[in-house]
């Protein structure tokens, strides 16, 4: 697992950077599997709106169409160990 570990402190420290970075700045943080998740009007809006863009009647689209399984069981080969080692960590959520 120290890749793994490696990584996540990787990740951590570019979040940190990235939010010192803004903020001071109008911005909107979103997580993309929050975003799709939940397909809210109100949510195609404020990213609209933050962007100056109009609201599609519509919301808003993609092309793209998901490829990957949603059971990560069948994507990572030691997903117990993952698992195990994500769990009480602010990554636990994406496992699910």
């Amino acid at each position: 697992m120290p890749g793994l570990k490696a990584r996540l402190r990787r990740i951590a420290s570019a979040e940190r950077v990235a939010r010192s970075v803004v903020r001071d700045l109008p911005h909107i943080e979103i997580y993309y599997e929050d975003y799709i998740s939940a397909r809210r009007t109100a949510d195609d809006t404020l990213l609209c709106r933050a962007l100056g863009q109009p609201v599609p009647a519509a919301g808003l689209t993609s092309s793209l169409t998901k490829v990957a399984s949603d059971d990560l069981r069948e994507t990572i080969e030691n997903y117990e160990q993952v698992a195990g080692y994500l769990r009480g960590t602010r990554f636990e959520r994406f496992l699910t």
